[in-house]
């Protein structure tokens, strides 16, 4: 396997990881949505063990985005570096940057929205 297949395949599989986080992550959410149209009508122990289903799910979910980020940047020194790229592997790389930025910009977000979830838990 060369070096832009197996940098390939190892986005893909992040990427599939994120999906599946962040599918756990909305689910978390909608419990979190259900608790304050309740009114808070929950225990303190409910509501830790939702924060804490929270702070587990969000921190792998980082973690995965971080990851992807790395798998992103190999791509690009990947498409610099290769120069009889496979047609059927070829990627602008300002698709790979957008695409960068994207991964990013969710990453930063998840931080900012973490911190409004957090208080309804507490």
């Amino acid at each position: 396997m060369d070096k832009l297949e197996l940098a390939w395949d190892v986005f893909d599989f992040y990427t599939s990881e994120i999906c599946d986080a962040e599918a756990r992550h909305l689910n978390i959410i909608s419990q979190i949505s259900n608790l304050i149209e309740n009114h808070f009508d929950s225990t303190k122990g409910q509501r830790k063990r939702l924060k804490d289903k929270f702070l587990n799910n969000l921190s792998n979910l980082l973690t995965l985005y971080k990851k992807q980020l790395d798998c992103i940047n190999d791509l690009i020194r990947l498409a610099e570096e290769l120069k009889n790229m496979p047609p059927e592997k070829a990627v602008d790389k300002n698709t790979l940057f957008t695409l960068k930025n994207v991964t990013s910009t969710l990453l930063e977000e998840m931080l900012k929205t973490q911190k409004e979830y957090i208080k309804y838990l507490d």
